[in-house]
């Protein structure tokens, strides 16, 4: 019975506990505010449980001082404890959390590699191991309108080829068509024949899209453009992503760049990446939320150029399976910041990757309390941390 009743409570404690190792703030620190300007929006519909959270967190982040020292933040949050800044006790009956990572402030690709590459380890330590990612952008409405009116001319001047139930979704909605067309096996011969939305996006959303794709090259995770990933609200403006369970085909989370929801709520630009765990997290009923004290690793990693910006996830990726928790600020390009925050927190271990580690295939440490620096192939860099802190305590 005890058995039973520690797997439950570990579910939801896992991906918390990830998601803070991977630098993500319990949203005990960063409470979402519930504001009523959503409410007014034309097409509530359209605008679902998912985007008011995205709202009550960019509310939040208006009113804090990130904002205003225009700092980035990342955010584990969920159904549990979004209203309480401090403790929560749920009825017997609750056996489920629904769980969000966001990321606000930061337009790099790298918020929705992080946050991808976040969420795949959480599903891995939950159980999911067969996982395939899929990857997909939208641009502007006005594009977007223009490619379903060119998919609906293409569907009517091939309408030999398309099903009368194709026919019947394209009069309804042919963003519906869009996706059954996509999706259904008796249409691929229609789908040779459709435009390709990317060739509607704009060379900015395309090299978003690419460099987006780029920092999952180095993770052991499949991954695939999809076309039937689509989105006509005009909310979205970017990267759209899913992680399906390849055994069932389907989609277990689900997220994507909304930065277009600031300026229609607030009058604002921020940069908003948000993911929705579409699997019950479950938890024990009795289960009391309580704030998550941050983990205080000793190892810093510090990266240098471009190439090491885009490798370094896939590195925490595995350190983190091998129970190593690395600290990081890979979402800054800049050497000055990265080294006063390693400095700041007096890491007896840092970590340098830079461009011509890369060539070599090699990371370098640096031990401070015995002054030594080493090289270590990157291949074999989990188990040489293990015994190099150890041997160096």
């Amino acid at each position: 019975m005890s058995n039973k009743k520690t797997e439950s409570e570990n579910n939801f404690e896992i991906a918390k506990k990830v998601a803070i190792r991977y630098g993500f703030s319990d949203s005990s620190d960063f409470m979402p505010v519930k504001t009523k300007i959503i409410k007014t929006y034309k097409s509530p519909d359209m605008f679902g449980e998912t985007k008011e959270t995205i709202c009550e967190l960019l509310h939040s982040y208006i009113r804090s001082n990130f904002h205003k020292e225009k700092k980035v933040k990342f955010i584990f949050h969920s159904n549990i404890d979004k209203d309480s800044r401090k403790y929560i006790t749920r009825k017997p009956g609750l056996k489920t959390a629904k769980i969000c990572l966001s990321s606000i402030g930061l337009d790099d690709a790298f918020a929705e590699a992080k946050i991808i590459s976040c969420a795949v380890n959480i599903l891995n330590e939950i159980g999911h191991k067969d996982l395939l990612v899929k990857f997909s952008s939208m641009s502007d409405k006005q594009s977007t309108d223009q490619y379903l009116r060119d998919l609906t001319a293409s569907v009517y001047k091939n309408i030999d080829y398309a099903t009368s139930e194709c026919i019947k979704k394209l009069k309804k909605s042919p963003e519906e068509a869009h996706k059954f067309i996509h999706t259904n096996n008796e249409l691929e011969e229609i789908r040779y024949m459709i435009p390709s939305y990317i060739k509607y996006l704009s060379e900015k959303n395309k090299d978003h899209l690419q460099e987006t794709i780029e920092y999952m090259d180095d993770h052991e995770i499949p991954y695939t453009l999809s076309a039937e990933l689509f989105e006509s609200t005009g909310h979205t403006m970017s990267t759209l992503f899913e992680i399906i369970d390849t055994k069932t085909n389907k989609p277990i989370a689900r997220g994507g760049r909304y930065d277009k929801l600031s300026n229609i709520f607030f009058k604002r630009s921020i940069e908003v990446v948000n993911i929705n765990f579409l699997v019950d997290v479950k938890h024990s009923g009795k289960y009391v939320v309580k704030k998550t004290r941050p983990m205080k690793p000793k190892i810093f990693l510090f990266h240098c150029g471009v190439s090491a910006k885009k490798k370094i996830l896939s590195i925490i990726s595995k350190l983190e399976k091998e129970g190593i928790h690395v600290a990081h600020k890979a979402h800054l390009s800049s050497v000055s910041e990265q080294l006063a925050e390693s400095e700041g927190r007096k890491f007896p271990y840092i970590l340098v990757l830079g461009q011509q580690e890369i060539l070599e295939n090699n990371i370098r440490i640096k031990i401070k309390k015995s002054k030594i620096i080493k090289n270590i192939p990157i291949d074999k860099l989990a188990q040489n941390l293990k015994l190099i802190t150890r041997l160096h305590k």
